[in-house]
């Protein structure tokens, strides 16, 4: 009977750990889209600082009506810029640069972007379903683990 109710406190912690994460995750990609669709009306500044990150991050410096920002994200959708050959291509055709464009938000200016624009091929497209295929996959075992767990309750 004990043993049950570990199995069961587990697979809750779990869950809801996964449900964190999960969340975190999704509220990122969704933040992402949002700038990227709204990236039509950004406005454009050159960069007043350009500095390489270790791991292959990218910090610059820009300013928009006085006001000093940081910028990191070069492209959007792009997570880990080290694994990503549109950074790397970014980096070598930028090389020993010391201004690039700068495209930000006019309405709130700390979003910026230096790539305003999506290669819409393959990649997106698969990247997409296949977060839509899981958090079904996810949302489908979470039931039937919460469905399990709420028989055995019931059940003597």
């Amino acid at each position: 009977m004990g043993n049950r109710r570990v199995s069961r406190l587990v697979t809750l912690l779990l869950g809801l750990a996964l449900l964190v994460r999960g969340s975190w995750w999704t509220l990122q990609v969704a933040l992402e889209l949002r700038d990227w669709l709204d990236s039509d009306s950004w406005a454009v500044t050159r960069s007043t600082g350009l500095a390489l990150q270790p791991g292959g991050g990218l910090r610059y410096n820009y300013r928009v009506a006085g006001w000093p920002y940081v910028g990191e994200r070069t492209h959007f959708f792009l997570a880990t810029p080290y694994l990503d050959g549109r950074h790397q291509r970014w980096l070598d055709a930028n090389r020993g640069s010391t201004a690039v464009a700068v495209f930000y938000d006019p309405d709130a200016p700390w979003r910026a972007v230096l790539v305003p624009r999506v290669a819409m091929g393959w990649g997106p497209g698969l990247w997409f379903a296949g977060l839509g295929v899981l958090a079904v996959l996810l949302v489908l075992l979470m039931a039937r683990r919460w469905h399990l767990w709420w028989r055995g309750r019931r059940d003597p």
